[in-house]
């Protein structure tokens, strides 16, 4: 009975019901989950450098503590002499040195009180629970050496040779007129390997950045199938002499943007930035070495987006010039432009969303324990967001360079101007001049949005400090 059930069911079955779950009939929606997978298996390797761990670490300050301990200590021991000192000739009070008892009664009341601080400074920095501003108070160091100091720090498995810098430390407490403790004392650092876990947990700013770094992959990852079918969907446009998006015509205009991203990034990073202003030594074994694949999937779709213009700018001229059916050249033309605000936006995402993840990278920098105590000291910050102003800027730059020849030559088409005049019919002059002061300025706040970025972090920046 059952068996009979389903045999009627299937032949009730439509003959091409199969294309409802083919992989064709959903492609559009298979491919860019399907790339977006790829960026993320893509980024974990890189990050690992294979399928191995993703070695953190972190540089600190080795003996910050038992150098302030010394201090202390020292001051300790200074004020409990004196105040036995006091105490024994306390009882003295002949009447000419009244005016002496008093004068030595205020100094003992202000010992006993520095003296008890003292104890509770003591105590914190043996329980660790001394902050990085104590140190700083005591601490006076050369910007130049210390510098030096840090960019030159290696990383030695076997902890045998420990970096160190000359300091000079000296008490704040001027109690007693004279300096308590004035010396040359070496400061070593010290490289402690974290599992990802635990320097997340003590480095939340890294976390963020790391989970960034990933998601920022898989958006890459999948704007590459978006992209490229949206510029395939302009096949459909009939012109007498057919332009087609296939594998020959994509290579062919993106011959100009890889020649553009190239000569930017063998310019900016191995030309005008000399040597490396990250080194792998500040948190991340191999970090350089990592960027580089890192960043390879992203200019690559930027290069995807910026031979997308040139394709959809020349597909529009002949769609001015060899239309197969003039009536169709206003939906056409819709189409064309779809496609390439959306290319443009892409693109535009693309670079700014870059600008702030480099940022994010130099905040959390910045914020490490030895970063922090160079910037105390110095009172800028070892990783200068300058930096990431001239990031945003070339950018920019990159997105006018192809932005605004392709859209003069969009404006300059009949079929464009015919559009523009359809559109402002009927609207009274203001109205004309505000939609077209609205447009430019749109244009100008996307185009520039990787340096609106670079500002943007330096004023959340100065907000948090």
């Amino acid at each position: 009975m059952l068996n009979q059930k389903l045999k009627i069911l299937l032949q009730m079955r439509p003959k091409d019901s199969n294309m409802i779950f083919s992989w064709s009939a959903n492609s559009v929606v298979n491919f860019p989950i399907l790339f977006a997978v790829v960026g993320f298996i893509y980024s974990v390797i890189v990050f690992k450098g294979g399928f191995g761990k993703v070695d953190f670490h972190e540089v600190y300050l080795q003996n910050k503590d038992s150098l302030s301990v010394i201090i202390v200590k020292n001051r300790i021991d200074s004020l409990t002499q004196f105040i036995n000192s006091i105490e024994k000739h306390k009882i003295l009070k002949i009447g000419t040195k009244d005016d002496t008892n008093k004068y030595y009664n205020t100094l003992y009341n202000q010992a006993k009180s520095i003296l008890k601080t003292s104890h509770k400074e003591l105590k914190s920095i043996s329980n660790g629970d001394s902050s990085l501003k104590t140190f700083i108070e005591y601490a006076n160091i050369n910007r130049d050496s210390l510098r030096y100091a840090i960019t030159s720090l290696e990383i030695d498995p076997n902890n045998s040779q420990i970096k160190t810098v000359c300091i000079h430390l000296r008490d704040t407490c001027t109690f007693f007129g004279d300096i308590l403790f004035d010396k040359e004392i070496e400061l070593k650092f010290g490289i402690s390997e974290k599992s990802l876990v635990d320097f997340f947990s003590n480095n939340s700013i890294f976390g963020f950045w790391f989970f960034l770094s990933i998601a920022q992959m898989c958006f890459w990852f999948l704007l590459i199938p978006l992209v490229i079918g949206s510029v395939k969907m302009t096949d459909e446009i009939s012109l007498r002499i057919p332009l087609r998006y296939g594998f020959n015509s994509a290579l062919i205009f993106s011959i100009i943007p890889t020649i553009c991203i190239v000569v930017f990034t063998y310019l900016l990073y191995w030309n005008m930035i000399d040597k490396p202003i990250i080194n792998d030594i500040f948190f991340m074994q191999a970090y350089n070495q990592k960027m580089i694949f890192y960043s390879i999937p992203g200019y690559m779709v930027a290069i995807l987006c910026f031979s997308s213009y040139l394709f959809l700018s020349n597909k529009l001229e002949l769609l001015d010039k060899y239309a197969v059916v003039e009536g169709d050249k206003d939906e056409h033309f819709k189409i064309l432009a779809d496609t390439f605000n959306f290319s443009f936006l892409c693109s535009a995402i693309v670079l700014t969303v870059f600008v702030f993840w480099v940022a994010i990278l130099f905040n959390a920098i910045n914020i490490t324990e030895v970063m922090q105590f160079y910037r105390l000291k110095t009172g800028i910050p070892f990783l200068n967001n300058d930096f990431v102003y001239l990031i945003g800027l070339i950018h920019s730059l990159l997105l006018f360079m192809f932005y605004v020849p392709v859209k003069i030559r969009f404006n300059s088409l009949k079929i464009t101007q015919k559009q523009k005049q359809s559109e402002t019919a009927g609207l009274t002059s203001g109205r004309k001049i505000w939609k077209n002061i609205l447009e430019v300025l749109s244009t100008i706040l996307v185009t520039t949005s990787p340096l609106i970025a670079s500002f943007i972090q330096k004023i959340l920046e100065t907000l948090s400090v």
